[in-house]
């Protein structure tokens, strides 16, 4: 069955509740091959469990502040200049 989107998105919390509802999310995301994405993720903590339960992509507060198409483009740029350069292989 194809839907016509290929994101689900979906609003986390730090409950029980929210943590058993995210696993049906992540689940039906998987099941319809779409991508997951978390939104209001605050705390590193949250994060970590929605890796843990096999979401890939999120939005929140935790990774930045909302910021206007100016400072979204210097905040992007300097993530690149901060990452490592990539691995050479021999």
């Amino acid at each position: 069955m194809a839907l016509p989107c290929t994101a689900l998105p979906f609003r986390t919390g730090a409950s029980p509740v929210a943590s058993g509802l995210a696993t049906a999310v992540i689940g039906l995301g998987k099941t319809f091959e779409l991508d997951v994405v978390a939104e209001g993720i605050e705390f590193a903590e949250q994060w970590s469990t929605l890796r843990e339960l096999g979401c890939e992509l999120g939005q929140g507060f935790y990774f930045a502040q909302p910021m206007d198409a100016t400072a979204t483009i210097e905040y992007l740029q300097s993530q690149v200049k901060a990452a490592p350069a990539p691995a050479r292989g021999i």
